[in-house]
């Protein structure tokens, strides 16, 4: 188990920023990018040479791949479906059942959504839903299936402050889609037109 959460706090260093992909300790100060946010490995110090515009891309795409948790023919998916029906490739990422859990405020992190998900602790309109990349739609309603049996979810204790995006509702247990995410929800560090070029070649 140490081994995996070292590579995964790893991946916040090489991206030079943190991904949020631990849940409660990427905001503690064990975090390992607040102790060292310089690259891993024995050359993480050096200086890098300036990048190019194909390191560039490349990078953007593995740093959102990785934040979303998703495998390269998952995110090459995502990008056609986006390219084919003319919509922005965050916007169906971010509209994933996971990620919009984890926005909720019903998961530490995307890896745990995904992990509930999939063990049925959750209803999307009155439906057990067990995908974690099922999309939602707008007027769409989240419910937490039966919280006060769940020994897993303690989102009230730990999550309480959290900030919801716009264009989510949220309520206690339940949570709702009020609209498709706009440009200014996503997250501002992500350049989706680097991706467009990566993968347009």
């Amino acid at each position: 188990m140490s081994i995996f959460e070292d590579s995964t706090c790893s991946r916040c260093r090489q991206a030079g920023e943190k991904l949020f992909l631990k849940g409660e300790k990427c905001i503690s100060p064990k975090c390992p990018f607040v102790r060292r946010s310089y690259g891993p490995g024995q050359h993480g110090q050096s200086r890098r040479k300036k990048p190019s515009d194909f390191s560039m891309q490349l990078e953007e795409k593995q740093r959102t791949k990785i934040m979303y948790g998703l495998n390269e023919e998952q995110f090459r998916r995502y990008y056609e479906i986006a390219e084919h029906e003319k919509v922005s490739l965050l916007s169906l990422l971010e509209c994933r059942i996971d990620n919009v859990l984890y926005r909720l405020g019903f998961a530490r992190s995307r890896v745990e959504a995904r992990k509930l998900t999939i063990s049925k602790h959750f209803k999307v309109n009155g439906k057990t839903i067990i995908s974690p990349s099922f999309q939602v739609s707008v007027n769409d309603q989240i419910t937490v299936a039966h919280p006060e049996k769940n020994p897993f979810i303690e989102i009230e204790k730990r999550w309480k402050d959290i900030q919801v995006p716009e264009w989510l509702q949220k309520d206690e247990w339940v949570g709702s889609v009020h609209s498709l995410p706009s440009v200014e929800s996503f997250d501002s560090n992500i350049n989706e037109q680097l991706i467009v070029e990566f993968y347009s070649r």
